[in-house]
């Protein structure tokens, strides 16, 4: 249970942190590119869902929050201020790895006998991580 616990507010906090970074660099791109801007802007609204989700399953199983959604956003929106001078790029490909690495690990937590609801969370949120990893080869491809 405790593992259960430490999966869902690691995954609280990284989709968070994940919808304030597309969030930062939608805005950073939007003015030179909008079909860029539009594919940002609903990486950032997924991840914000998934965030959702998460800490409403966090909720109900633990009573209790996985942690401060206002500060997790914050903390992306503040990497990607910092990482702005890094060429699209690098960054792009950066979070495609990312979130390649996440889908792989989705994959594997969901060959397993494990919460149905947390299994059905993962299996919710999984076609949305495909699309962001695939973000990268859809501009450079």
């Amino acid at each position: 249970m405790e593992n259960l616990k430490l999966h869902v507010k690691s995954s609280f906090r990284t989709e968070m942190f994940a919808a304030g970074l597309y969030s930062t660099l939608a805005g950073q791109y939007g003015r030179k590119d909008s079909a860029l801007y539009h594919k940002l802007k609903e990486a950032s609204e997924q991840e914000h869902k998934h965030g959702r989700i998460f800490n409403q399953f966090f909720k109900n199983r633990f009573n209790e929050n996985a942690g401060s959604e206002k500060l997790w956003v914050f903390i992306g929106k503040f990497a990607g201020f910092v990482i702005r001078p890094v060429p699209l790029k690098k960054k792009l490909r950066s979070l495609a790895d990312k979130e390649s690495a996440a889908v792989t690990r989705i994959e594997e937590r969901l060959k397993y006998d494990g919460d149905p609801s947390y299994l059905k969370i993962l299996s919710h949120i999984l076609p949305d991580e495909k699309s962001h990893a695939a973000i990268y080869d859809g501009i450079f491809a």
